[in-house]
């Protein structure tokens, strides 16, 4: 069920000339309600697709797409986010080579994959440099194709998005989370993983 089934925006980063600035009140708008417990497929997936798409960006600039691979453990949900963005916001060349560097996963044997997800990552690193092989490409391609600007454009006119005053916004996103059917669950599960983690670290 979807609890926040739109594209939530403040007004002001619509009106906003800065092209970023409507894609990160998505992604603000998305952190927001998973703070309070709202879970992925209780959001947007069009929201998410958004999410994704500059994550995926952020990652591949950072880091080359191996970072993205890595740091999303290769999950498939997530890398079908980004594909059908890239596709419904009709950035073909980047879909293209996004699919492009997927096959370079196809390549490496599950032996192979588990050993770059569970490795340390820097240093030597056989897979990772595999995984990096379409970076230049990417780097050029964004020069010429600003994915910043695919998205927020796609953001801007899409039909499920709903632009809320920045001073709504938090009333919004507790009115959401007020329709969580099992909160207290989730909100007793949040806490016990969240001191499992510190007894954890402390040890």
């Amino acid at each position: 069920m979807l609890l926040s089934p739109t594209i939530v925006v403040s007004k002001e980063s619509l009106a906003s000339e800065d092209s970023y600035d409507l894609v990160e009140s998505n992604i603000d708008s998305v952190n927001q309600l998973l703070e309070r417990l709202v879970e992925y497929e209780e959001i947007s997936p069009e929201a998410l697709k958004s999410y994704y798409v500059d994550y995926y960006l952020a990652q591949v600039k950072n880091g080359g797409f191996s970072q993205f691979i890595y740091n999303i453990g290769c999950d498939g949900e997530i890398i079908e986010y980004v594909q059908q963005g890239l596709a419904e916001m009709k950035a073909v060349r980047h879909a293209a080579l996004f699919d492009k560097s997927l096959t370079i996963i196809d390549r490496l044997s599950e032996e192979e994959l588990d050993r770059f997800l569970e490795s340390e990552y820097f240093g030597e690193n056989t897979e990772r440099d595999a995984l990096n092989e379409t970076n230049g490409e990417f780097y050029q391609l964004n020069e010429q194709e600003d994915l910043v600007e695919y998205n927020s454009r796609w953001l801007r006119e899409h039909p499920q998005l709903q632009a809320v005053a920045e001073d709504d916004l938090e009333d919004l996103f507790d009115e959401i989370a007020a329709k969580i059917p099992d909160l207290e669950e989730r909100a007793a599960q949040a806490l016990e993983l969240s001191q499992a983690t510190v007894s954890k670290a402390i040890t």
